[in-house]
């Protein structure tokens, strides 16, 4: 949360959460943090739930990615692929259920939806519906 609020420097995220008072967030316990808001939000807990609100550590770098989630990353190919692996020190017993998978990022809805009809590819996301 410093990192994505971080006012010389704000993540892209930042604006998701641009109705907090600057200097209000508190730690209350190891698992608590308090958000001041300036006004209601009702959609405030869902705006933490995208990808450019990961947590990660402290002094994290992205050209080397580490994480809390259920897989570690293996192989990463900037803005075009990432292989990941089975994290064994998940926190939920039993789980992952995946031992490697492999995310594309394909430029567009017919790319991607070609890499599918084709077999390059087992599943995509963000399909356009009219596709």
């Amino acid at each position: 949360m410093q990192r994505i609020l971080n006012p010389t420097s704000p993540a892209r995220a930042a604006n998701l959460v641009c109705r907090r008072r600057s200097g209000n967030l508190k730690k209350l316990d190891t698992l608590t943090v308090q958000f001041n808001l300036k006004t209601p939000d009702s959609l405030f807990a869902q705006r933490w739930g995208s990808a450019s609100t990961n947590i990660v550590p402290t002094g994290y770098d992205p050209a080397n990615p580490v994480g809390t989630g259920r897989s570690r990353c293996r192989a990463l190919r900037r803005a075009r692929a990432a292989s990941l692996v089975r994290n064994p020190n998940y926190w939920m017993s039993g789980e992952p259920y995946l031992n490697e998978v492999e995310i594309i990022d394909f430029s567009d809805n017919t790319s991607r939806v070609a890499a599918l009809l084709s077999g390059q590819v087992d599943a995509i996301d963000g399909v356009d519906p009219s596709t």
